[in-house]
């Protein structure tokens, strides 16, 4: 009876020490893989970074490259699985990392504000002014018609089709070849603070590298 009671008080002893060995092995693995999608999207965010800091030349942003960019950040990683890390990276690398990723967000956020610029260039200006010559055309034709006395001569229609034609060749430069000046000068000033921040040679970084084996 008393073997009994001790093989069974050691089988319980046994599954504990395995059921808490399992739980910290859990913790480690989530925290590893943590790291390595935080590593992983910190790389990913700076060779971004460097492509928008690309598109900047002497006339101010390439609106073409601009346009043709993949956003910078999609979901912050950081924020998600920073409270893994609370332990183990010091005060000034966990700063360090926040104000990396806040920039990125910023640079985010400007890259919209951009697209939306020019997505209206490309595709809605261009349909105003086409549909606006079909219905100017549309009432030229009618106007010609015999029981329209006051019909528009196709000299005016000529002089019409020229003045809506400058209408919409004024329009702003800012939708016809660059981004905004404002969009453009806040990026710019963005991506050089970003630049100030050394998130790869922080020791928070190289620990997170550490945690990740990359």
């Amino acid at each position: 009876m008393e073997m009994a009671n001790l093989i069974a008080q050691w089988v319980i002893a046994v599954g504990a020490i395995l059921a808490v060995a399992t739980y910290f092995w859990k913790k480690r693995a989530e925290k590893r893989d943590a790291a390595i999608m935080v590593v992983m999207q910190i790389m990913d965010i700076l060779a971004k970074v460097e492509k928008v800091r690309k598109c900047f030349n002497k006339k101010g942003l390439d609106w073409q490259a601009f346009y043709e960019m993949r956003p910078i950040i999609v979901k912050n990683l950081w924020d998600e699985y920073k409270h893994l890390f609370i332990a183990t990276i010091d005060r000034l690398s966990y700063q360090e990392i926040e104000n990396f990723y806040s920039s990125a967000e910023a640079i985010e956020r400007k890259r919209i504000d951009g697209h939306q610029v020019l997505f209206t260039h490309f595709n809605f200006l261009p349909s105003v002014f086409n549909q606006s010559k079909v219905r100017m055309l549309e009432l030229y034709l009618s106007s010609q018609l015999p029981a329209n006395n006051n019909g528009m001569t196709k000299e005016q229609f000529i002089e019409l089709n020229n003045s809506f034609t400058r209408i919409f060749d004024g329009v702003p430069e800012i939708f016809k070849t660059d981004v905004p000046e404002q969009i453009s000068e806040t990026l710019k000033k963005i991506v050089k603070e970003n630049e100030k921040i050394n998130v790869v040679g922080c020791k928070g970084f190289h620990k997170l590298q550490e945690l990740a084996k990359i």
